[in-house]
């Protein structure tokens, strides 16, 4: 799916759930978050490979933690594992590895602009998936934008 919307719906879910799920507090947190920071990996569990998906949190900052400060204090205990859900038609591994899939394999920031019509056309010539330009990451602003059109079109007030 292509078009404003389609590319807002899944900016909008993406930031909620690297918020939500991942502990990712701040903009700039989710803003400079890069693809290999976010890891699709397996563990074993009764004898059967169960997926999961965790994310290396780069972000240290020695001071406490309070709304001007919202850096992690240290990488190892930032470090949640999620699950899917085969019952929940939102499941956000299975969101994650589908809005992965929209992005060139080259693209190192999770969050990037749409891709130009160059692109566009070339993605369509060679039958790829892609919807991303890897040159064009999100700046703060993008994201506190999406972030706020999110939590107002859940029926929030203030936000």
């Amino acid at each position: 799916m292509d078009g404003f919307q389609a590319y807002q719906d899944r900016l909008w879910y993406a930031v909620f759930i690297f918020g939500r799920y991942f502990l990712l507090r701040g903009r700039k947190e989710v803003t400079f978050l890069l693809w290999d920071q976010v890891r699709f990996l397996t563990t074993a569990e009764d004898d059967k490979q169960v997926e999961f998906v965790k994310v290396i949190q780069k972000f240290y900052n020695g001071g406490p933690i309070n709304l001007n400060n919202t850096t992690a204090w240290c990488v190892k205990e930032i470090t949640p594992r999620v699950y899917p859900n085969e019952n929940d038609p939102f499941c956000p591994i299975k969101f994650l590895k589908f809005f992965k899939s929209l992005c060139p394999p080259e693209q190192t920031q999770v969050f990037c602009k749409p891709f130009n019509k160059v692109q566009r056309k070339q993605y369509i010539q060679e039958n790829l998936p892609y919807k991303y330009n890897q040159n064009l990451v999100l700046g703060e602003h993008t994201i506190i934008t999406a972030t706020k059109e999110f939590v107002e079109r859940m029926g929030f007030k203030e936000w």
